[in-house]
């Protein structure tokens, strides 16, 4: 599997579209039947500000419930809170205006059998009950932040470039998303220069904290019994990103947040991480130190 292979397999970006694409084929009457019901919705006369929130997205329905449905699936295979999913969603209103604003669409919504909605001690659970293929099932177990790239990044060359093969440039380089966003000038000379570092994996050491984690879940205790869940998708990841990358040359991608700062990007393998997750990790360019201390 090749850097582009990895990114379509796991990056959200990919995941997104190939839902989107899948439930509009699945569930075109019901999805039909909801941009009706969000037209008639919308039409009505509400208060000032819900008036203005709602015109706000009378402009491509469809595209409005897909993203909502979208987003259901990638977080809420489970019963989630409702806040996750209505917090997800972006319709380049303030962050209050929202939620309220997908809550308004998730209503609709819950009145058909895409979506269960219950209730447990005042707080509101979500989750998605659209069925998937397996192959789309697969992807999201594994789906979580790209492993470090088998490729040199590709060179950044604005705010909103990416590193990435397959990537559009909407990233931007800035952490924070559009809270923090802007054009001016930030150290892209330098993110290059980092992006361009290769690594590679020390093998050992991955294979013996795997080995040593795996005992840990073992035990039989309601401690960890209730954290296996967690922990098979999480070594199911684990071991996924190892059998690709092996002791292949390995990239990091960075970004900066509003104050400079460069971070390494990478949930598995980072070079700014725990102790564990930096002693993973060699540069591929070895040198043999010479003279005293």
């Amino acid at each position: 599997m090749n850097q582009s292979s990895i990114e379509y397999t796991l990056h959200p970006y990919h995941i997104s579209k190939d839902i989107q694409e899948y439930l509009l084929d699945k569930y075109t009457d019901e999805i039909d039947n909801l941009t009706t019901s969000l037209r008639e919705y919308i039409s009505q006369c509400y208060w000032d500000s819900k008036n203005e929130r709602l015109k706000a997205i009378n402009k491509d329905l469809t595209k409005v419930i897909l993203n909502i449905l979208t987003q259901t699936v990638l977080i809420a295979s489970d019963y989630v809170p409702l806040l996750s999913i209505c917090s997800s969603v972006s319709f380049g209103l303030n962050k209050y205006h929202d939620i309220q604003t997908c809550a308004d669409v998730l209503w609709l919504i819950n009145q058909t059998d895409l979506i269960l909605i219950d209730v447990v001690d005042d707080t509101r659970y979500i989750k998605s009950n659209m069925e998937l293929p397996d192959e789309l099932v697969n992807r999201l177990t594994l789906m979580c932040v790209l492993p470090p790239m088998l490729v040199k990044p590709r060179t950044l060359r604005h705010n909103k470039s990416c590193g990435y093969l397959t990537i559009n440039s909407k990233d931007s380089l800035i952490l924070g998303d559009k809270e923090n966003y802007h054009d001016e000038c930030i150290s892209l000379d330098v993110l290059n220069t980092l992006n361009s570092q290769a690594y590679q994996l020390d093998l050992d050491i991955c294979y013996k904290f795997q080995k040593e984690f795996k005992s840990e879940f073992d035990k039989d205790t309601d401690e960890y019994l209730n954290q296996r869940k967690t922990y098979e998708r999480a070594k199911e990841q684990f071991e996924f990103f190892l059998d690709k990358i092996q002791d292949k040359t390995i990239f990091f991608t960075h970004k900066v947040d509003k104050r400079g700062r460069v971070y390494s990007q990478g949930y598995q393998f980072n070079t700014q991480g725990s102790s564990y997750e930096k002693a993973c990790i060699n540069l591929k360019t070895k040198e043999f130190v010479e003279g005293e201390l």
